[in-house]
């Protein structure tokens, strides 16, 4: 139980949910949200999500040794290696994953993972560091409008608008989570920023009048706030 304690602080269990509704709003606004596709792209959002918060760990052990000690990897909790071989299975799952779905969500989910691995590698203490992030989320949005159907109508143009707020929403997040190391307030702040994209992403759906899809986002909340306890968002 311990060890999948780590292994679910490690990923950010209670972030998760977040990625979800990225794509989910990306199937919202090209009117593509139901079950199939929801599961579906969901999953690969998941994998990839999940893979990103382990590299960007293994990363950072170094540093989380002096700064997070009690985190996973600078603990021993999980041994480094473990967790870059998980991270590579899962991102290897989502391409296969996508790669089934068609042409257009395995390029789209490319893209996602190129940015997710050259923001964890390369690119995190950069000038266009944040940026890189905003496109990993905005690329997870644009995720839900490679659906066949969606460009059959010619829906997925359109969707784009919605993947700019989202790439301006987590640009500025990730800006300020720079600044959160030490204090306590700020990291309660980004925390909170993150867990709140929740209901930004509701609202960009409703833009597009989608209450539906937008009520399911909305209750992505649920599992965020009960699992917030188990893991920390940042």
């Amino acid at each position: 139980m311990k060890k999948l304690r780590a292994w679910l602080r490690l990923i950010r269990v209670a972030a998760l949910p977040t990625a979800l509704a990225d794509v989910w709003l990306g199937l919202a606004v090209v009117d593509q949200f139901n079950a199939p596709n929801a599961v579906a792209l969901g999953l690969i959002s998941l994998a990839v999500y999940a893979a990103g918060m382990i590299l960007n760990d293994a990363a950072d052990v170094e540093e989380d040794r002096e700064h997070n000690p009690d985190r996973p990897l600078p603990s021993g909790q999980i041994p480094v290696r473990a967790a870059v071989i998980a991270g590579a299975i899962l991102l290897g799952a989502a391409l296969a994953g996508a790669a089934a779905l068609g042409t257009r969500p395995l390029a789209v989910a490319g893209a996602v993972v190129a940015f997710v691995i050259s923001y964890d590698l390369f690119l995190k203490d950069t000038p266009v560091g944040p940026f890189n992030m905003g496109l990993c989320r905005a690329f997870n949005v644009y995720l839900g409008m490679t659906v066949p159907a969606a460009h059959e109508a010619d829906g997925a143009a359109v969707g784009l608008l919605a993947a700019v707020p989202i790439f301006v929403y987590i640009v500025a997040v990730t800006y300020a989570s720079r600044h959160e190391a030490g204090r306590p307030a700020v990291r309660r702040a980004v925390a909170l920023a993150l867990v709140a994209i929740i209901p930004f992403q509701a609202a960009v759906a409703l833009i597009f009048w989608r209450p539906v899809a937008a009520g399911c986002i909305v209750l992505l909340l649920v599992p965020t706030l009960l699992l917030k306890n188990m893991s920390h968002v940042t």
